[in-house]
């Protein structure tokens, strides 16, 4: 959660609140583990050269690495 969080504060200055948060909502709600409710994160939003699809990247590439300890 510490390297999710230093992403997130890596980028805070240099996105919109709007972006920030549109990420962090997107982010949240592909961790809801209860079926009909879990929303993954579309690829095609992951794809987009945008500090917005990067700092979602770089979540889900940090909770892959770290799934087992988190």
């Amino acid at each position: 959660m510490t390297f999710i969080v230093e992403e997130v504060i890596a980028v805070k200055g240099k996105i919109k609140i709007d972006g920030l948060q549109e990420a962090l909502d997107a982010f949240i709600d592909s961790q809801v583990l209860i079926p009909g409710k879990w929303q993954p994160v579309p690829a095609e939003q992951l794809k987009l050269n945008t500090l917005k699809s990067r700092l979602l990247q770089k979540i889900q590439e940090n909770l892959e690495e770290y799934k087992e300890s988190i």
